[in-house]
C-alpha cells in the first residue's frame, strides 16, 4: 500500500505526511533527504492496536516489499526492520542474503543470530527463489557444527553437484572450504 502526499513535518526519521486533509505520522526508512512541503509517494506498513495506529514508511517499493515478508516472522516488528535498514540498504541486504553472510549482518545490525537466519531464509525463499533440499541443509548444518562460517559453506557448496554420493559431496565441500580459507 502506498500514499501520495505532501510532507508537513520531518524531523530525523519521523515524518508527517498529508493526503486529502488527513495527516499520517510515522517513521521513515530512507537514505534520501526530504524537506517540508516535498510531494512524495511512500509505501507503508501499518500496525493497529486498540488505542493507536503506527506507520512505517518507505520511499522504495523493493524495501517495502521485502519488509512485508520479514514482518510476518515471529519476533519481528518495526524495530527489527528499522535496525535492518538503518544499517543496510536493499541491495546490500540482498547480497548478504545471497552469500548467506550471517556474521556480517549480525555485526552490522545487532540483531540476534537466530532472527537474522530466519530473515535471510525468507529473503532467499520469497524474494530470490533460492531453496535448498533436505540433503543440502543437512550438509550445511554438519559443516557449520564443525566450525565453518555459514557464508564460506554456501560459497563452497554452490560449486558441488548434489547428485553425487554423500561422502563425495562432503569431501568436495571440505576441499572447497579449505581452498577458500
Amino acid at each position: 500500500m502506498y500514499i501520495k502526499g505532501k510532507i508537513q513535518e520531518i524531523n530525523e526519521n519521523i515524518i508527517i505526511i498529508e493526503n486529502s486533509n488527513l495527516g499520517y505520522c510515522g517513521k521513515l526508512i530512507s537514505s534520501n533527504v526530504y524537506n517540508k512541503n516535498d510531494e512524495v509517494t511512500l509505501w507503508y506498513l501499518l500496525y493497529k492496536s486498540e488505542y493507536f495506529y503506527k506507520y512505517l514508511f518507505f520511499d522504495n517499493y523493493e524495501t517495502w516489499n521485502i519488509s512485508t515478508k520479514i514482518i510476518e516472522l515471529n519476533n519481528v516488528g518495526f524495530k527489527t526492520i528499522e535496525k535492518l535498514f538503518i544499517n543496510l540498504n536493499y541491495d546490500n541486504l540482498i547480497i548478504y542474503s545471497i552469500n548467506y553472510d550471517i556474521e556480517s549482518l549480525i555485526s552490522m545490525t545487532r540483531i540476534a543470530s537466530t532472527l537474522i537466519k530466519k530473515i535471510v531464509e525468507v529473503i532467499r525463499k520469497e524474494i530470490l527463489n533460492l531453496k535448498f533440499t533436505q540433503k543440502q541443509l543437512t550438509i550445511i548444518d554438519s559443516l557449520y557444527k564443525l566450525g565453518y562460517k555459514l557464508s564460506s559453506i554456501y560459497i563452497a557448496i554452490s560449486k558441488i553437484d548434489f547428485k553425487l554420493k554423500d561422502e563425495v559431496i562432503i569431501k568436495e565441500a571440505l576441499c572447497n572450504l579449505n581452498e577458500n580459507n
